[in-house]
């Protein structure tokens, strides 16, 4: 007797949907779980290499700033300031009223404060005020700190009358004078 396909049918139903079972399964247990497994691997990996380059940027910053510091130590161990005692006030006092007056400046006054006692050094204020033109004011800067380099200036002020008014421009400068304590040896 020749078999029906209804019996075909019958029999291949369990075993498709078995297979279809199995298949599912698989999917579940093995395939996907190995893909999200590799897509993980991916992402951690781009991540890797992200911070990979964030290290070798930051290696390549910091060898910079190590040879910028050193170059840095090299210069200061070459510059040598010595500072003058803080009791020789009248002769820097005189040093830059013949700067000033060799630079063109006009000064009406000259007046130093009182010494300021840090740790390392005593810190003396001196205002200078009177007329000169806008160049004779950058070219006394220009010198200060070439012949006075343990003096800064804190402040300046330059006000301008206008073209060929007389009396010249006004100035108002503030030192800062970074001297050896009073007490220190010459």
């Amino acid at each position: 007797m020749p078999d029906r396909p209804s019996s075909h049918l019958s029999i291949d139903a369990p075993s498709v949907g078995l297979l279809a079972v199995i298949t599912v399964g698989a999917w579940f247990l093995g395939v996907q779980p190995t893909l999200k497994a590799r897509a993980e691997r991916e992402a951690l990996s781009v991540l890797a290499d992200a911070r990979l380059a964030e290290l070798t940027l930051a290696q390549h910053e910091q060898r910079l700033l190590t040879e910028s510091l050193a170059d840095a130590h090299r210069v200061l161990d070459n510059v040598t300031v010595q500072l003058v005692p803080s009791r020789r006030l009248n002769e820097r006092v005189a040093g830059l009223t013949n700067l000033a007056r060799t630079h063109g400046l006009q000064l009406d006054e000259i007046k130093p404060g009182a010494a300021t006692r840090e740790e390392l050094f005593d810190l003396v204020e001196i205002r200078l005020s009177g007329q000169a033109s806008y160049p004779a004011s950058a070219s006394f800067f220009n010198a200060l700190h070439t012949t006075y380099p343990d003096t800064e200036v804190s402040s300046f002020r330059l006000a301008a009358r206008g073209a060929g008014e007389l009396p010249a421009d006004s100035f108002q400068f503030t030192l800062l004078w970074y001297a050896a304590p009073a007490d220190a040896a010459d």
